[in-house]
């Protein structure tokens, strides 16, 4: 009877939370990495580092099983059916461990609910199959099944789950004390866990045969041994690391910002309450004693003995700590707007382990209706911070931008993508999987989701080498394309990144010495509204800004301030410093003012725009004012030369000249290679002796 009811109550949630994703689930392609993984699922391909094979073997499958909208939608589904599947197996053990049917039940709602797994649940991610593969981890760890069958077991899910995603690899230390603690850990055992170890990692041999297949997608072509191992290894990240860089992990001073980080992620996921609720079942783990009142069946029967150590707290402490602290002290980024939504993706493990202490805490209460109050007011919490926010339903921003490069793009083109992944991967997704604009020919400068043009180093090549193999390739390129008469455009948000002279043209760069069009208007483009989400935010800024840029060099001022200013109040303050220096340049000084004094209204610690005011009243006679304005220019950054120099220069102006001196003086100080400083400084003090 236990066994049936835990059955019904794992298909309650696999219903409940499948219907709750797919009523948000985005119907195309969204942020970040989903271009590229619609178009993994939909050719069999190779995904970004680490390659995720069993994302794509089961992404090809839900293609083929799912005859019903579009590949984007299908692979959605690819989240949000297993990131359901895995809340409904998490169950299991939240019911094992708590001692309480319905405490399970109700935590293993409140998961499914949370933002962690709602967010990437409802969009193009990887992370509901290792969802999925961890919790059945969990699951059997706190079956009835024999020891050394269990733990065998155990290891091949995790391995499926590393297969998935790597953060599994954060809790081995969790599993490896259990074995121990169930004294399942000697050289035999060991030898047989690596066995199913490596048979849940078998997946790995797709990576190699899809490339050597010529998948349409293909990361960095791992069909040699080394581009194999830069891939699963993550060389071009750093193996561990979140993303490009460096950070001292043993740098302290880090670790309490991100300690504060995690607990203001758990409380925004599952509220206030939810995360006093976690922490209260934390510590009754902890506090347990050989946990005698844990190894009961959940309700009833003694058919499914709980093992006492899946229970125990050290393991649970553990779990939590490698999905938590460890991870945020490992990775390679601090704590700020862009990286905060990052980290905050790969929180499912930790979400698991958050409510298998809710579960706990909800298990101290004996009355069913008090424990159904607690259930559904965590369950509200969760469903109010991530549906109530998050919703992907109408996430249009990337489908719309990548849909605009290619109105903007003339027919029988070649197009350099160097922007942002995010970006590419929509636009190659338009083109190879959608059917969009067969006539236009995409090339990745990344080298990531298409073959490198610049030679089989340009995989691992970094900095101004790589830009050298660039300027030649690209440059050799266009030549051939003139010779062909087909253009050759740039999406980029560097156009002087390379040598190859390029005019603006709408959102793209047309290659220099093809002859643009006459200005179009910037209707033929359309947006929907943003979405909350960060990098849709900083996208549709970006369409404001290029336009902007691109009126100005058309000398369409009315059209440029139109776009620019939207970029600028998107965030963007650079796209109206731009603005200011294009009327300032004109002569027209009234308008340049104005808009240097928006950018300070807004930015109050905007040093350039003080500097750029105080240029303007120079200019125009107002040496107080110009004095003032530069003044606040050296106060909000003290280490910047122009602001000093500006100063002497009134000052010069005004016969000042010992102030004049020392401003030089400080400016040469600040900036020793600009010999105009010194130069200055001496006619100063030359004229202070006369």
């Amino acid at each position: 009877m236990a066994d049936m009811k835990k059955i019904i109550g794992a298909a309650t949630v696999f219903l409940l939370v499948s219907a709750f994703y797919i009523a948000g689930i985005s119907p195309t392609i969204t942020s970040d990495d989903s271009g590229e993984l619609a178009g993994v699922t939909a050719t069999l391909g190779v995904a970004h580092s680490p390659g995720y094979p069993v994302y794509s073997l089961v992404g090809r499958a839900a293609q083929t099983l799912f005859p019903f909208a579009n590949p984007a939608y299908r692979a959605n589904l690819v989240s949000a059916l297993p990131s359901a599947a895995g809340a409904a197996v998490a169950f299991f053990f939240f019911a094992a461990i708590s001692g309480s049917i319905w405490a399970g039940f109700w935590s293993s709602l409140a998961l499914g609910a949370s933002s962690f797994f709602y967010e990437t649940a409802t969009a193009t991610e990887v992370y509901g199959l290792a969802i999925l593969f961890a919790a059945g981890m969990l699951a059997v760890l706190s079956s009835g099944i024999e020891t050394g069958r269990r733990m065998r077991l155990a290891f091949f899910l995790w391995g499926l789950s590393m297969m998935s995603h790597y953060m599994a690899s954060l809790w081995l230390p969790a599993i490896f004390y259990l074995a121990w603690k169930e004294k399942r850990l000697s050289a035999g055992d060991a030898a047989s866990y690596a066995l199913f170890a490596a048979l849940g990692i078998t997946p790995i041999l797709l990576i190699p045969i899809r490339a050597a297949a010529d998948a349409v997608y293909s990361w960095e072509d791992p069909r040699t041994l080394g581009r194999f191992l830069d891939v699963v290894l993550r060389a071009r990240y750093g193996a561990v690391n979140l993303a490009q860089g460096k950070m001292n992990i043993f740098d302290a001073g880090q670790w309490a910002p991100k300690l504060r980080f995690l607990i203001s992620e758990l409380s925004a996921s599952f509220s206030a309450a939810g995360f006093a609720v976690g922490a209260t079942g934390m510590i009754l783990s902890l506090a347990r004693k050989k946990n005698k009142n844990f190894a009961a069946d959940c309700g009833a029967g003694k058919s499914n003995i709980v093992p006492p150590t899946a229970a125990d707290g050290v393991f649970l402490f553990l779990l939590f700590a490698g999905a938590g602290p460890a991870f945020l002290i490992l990775a390679n980024v601090g704590v700020d707007r862009v990286s905060s939504a990052l980290m905050a993706k790969f929180f499912y493990l930790l979400s698991i382990v958050w409510c298998a202490y809710a579960a706990i805490a909800l298990s101290k209460l004996k009355d069913a209706r008090i424990m159904a109050a607690a259930g559904i007011l965590l369950v509200g919490a969760a469903v109010a911070n991530s549906a109530g926010k998050n919703s992907s339903r109408n996430h249009f921003t990337f489908y719309d931008y990548a849909a605009n490069l290619l109105k903007n793009t003339p027919k029988n083109s070649i197009v350099i993508f160097d922007r942002a992944d995010e970006m590419e991967f929509c636009v190659s997704y338009l083109l190879r999987i959608a059917g969009r604009r067969p006539d236009v020919e995409f090339l990745d400068a990344n080298a990531g989701v298409s073959k490198s043009i610049y030679g089989d180093d340009y995989y691992k090549i970094w900095g101004p080498p790589r830009i050298s193999l660039r300027n030649k390739a690209e440059s050799d390129l266009i030549s051939a394309a003139k010779r062909e008469n087909g253009p050759v455009f740039y999406a980029t948000f560097l156009a002087r990144q390379t040598v190859t002279p390029k005019k603006p043209e709408g959102l793209l760069h047309r290659s220099a010495g093809q002859s643009p069009p006459g200005v179009f208007p910037d209707e033929v483009f359309a947006l929907r509204p943003p979405e909350k989400e960060i990098r849709s935010r900083g996208l549709y800024g970006s369409h404001f800004s290029i336009l902007g840029d691109y009126y100005l060099y058309a000398r369409d001022d009315a059209r440029a301030e139109k776009n620019l200013a939207a970029a600028f109040y998107l965030g963007d303050a650079g796209a109206y410093h731009r603005l200011g220096y294009f009327y300032y340049q004109k002569g027209e000084n009234v308008k340049a003012r104005k808009i240097f004094e928006t950018i300070a209204r807004f930015h109050p610690r905007d040093a350039d725009a003080r500097l750029n005011l105080g240029v303007i009243a120079e200019g125009d006679g107002r040496y107080d004012e110009a004095e003032g304005f530069y003044k606040a220019a050296a106060g909000m950054d003290p280490s910047d030369a122009r602001a000093r120099h500006n100063l002497g220069a009134v000052y010069w102006k005004t016969s000042r000249w010992r102030e004049a001196a020392e401003a030089f003086e400080r400016a040469a100080a600040l900036e020793p290679e600009n010999d105009a400083h010194r130069r200055f400084a001496d006619g100063a003090k030359r004229r202070i002796t006369n």
